[in-house]
C-alpha cells in the first residue's frame, strides 16, 4: 500500500490529483490511500481521508510514503527510516519547502521534487532508496518539539 499525505496545514490537491490520475492510468497498481487534509480535490481511484488522530499504522504498514514537504512529516519518515517521496507544496510561505527539502536532502538519502506530476517517475527510482539517519538526530526531536509548541 502507498500512503499518500498532503498534511493537515495547506491543500495540496495538485498531489493528490496527479495520484489518483496515475492510479487511474494503472501507472501505480498498488493500493493507494490517500489522506486529503483540507483539499478541495476528492480522488475517484483511491481510497481517501480527511484526518485522523494518527496515521502512524498506516504509514507503518505503507510500502512507499508520498508526502508533502512539511518539515514534521519528513523528519518523522527519515527517523523510522521510512521509502517517501516528497513534493515541495508551493502554497508555502516563500514556497519554503524547496529551500528545506533541497538542504535535507543533501545530508540524508530521499527523493523529492517539486512537481507532483513528476511522482511516477520517481517511483522506480525510490525502489532502492532508504533514508539514513542523520548525524544528529537529536535534531529531529529538538525541531518537532519547537514545531508543536
Amino acid at each position: 500500500m502507498i500512503l499518500v499525505t498532503t498534511g493537515s496545514t495547506m491543500p495540496f490537491d495538485s498531489l493528490v490529483a496527479a495520484i489518483d490520475e496515475a492510479v487511474s492510468r494503472a501507472d501505480i497498481s498498488e493500493k493507494v490511500i490517500c489522506q486529503i487534509g483540507n483539499g478541495s480535490y476528492q480522488p475517484q481511484h483511491c481510497e481517501h481521508f480527511r484526518f485522523q488522530e494518527s496515521i502512524d499504522q498506516l504509514i507503518d504498514e505503507a510500502s512507499l510514503v508520498i508526502t508533502h514537504g512539511g518539515t514534521g512529516t519528513v523528519t518523522d519518515l527519515i527517523k523510522r527510516q521510512k521509502r517517501f517521496i516528497a513534493v515541495a507544496n508551493p502554497m508555502g510561505a516563500d514556497n519554503h519547502q524547496v529551500e528545506f527539502l533541497a538542504k535535507l536532502a543533501s545530508i540524508s538519502n530521499f527523493l523529492w521534487t517539486d512537481e507532483p506530476t513528476s511522482v511516477v517517475a520517481l517511483l522506480k527510482k525510490s525502489e532502492n532508496i532508504k533514508p539514513s539517519n542523520l548525524l544528529t538526530p537529536s535534531l529531529f526531536d529538538d525541531l518537532k518539539t519547537y514545531i508543536k509548541s
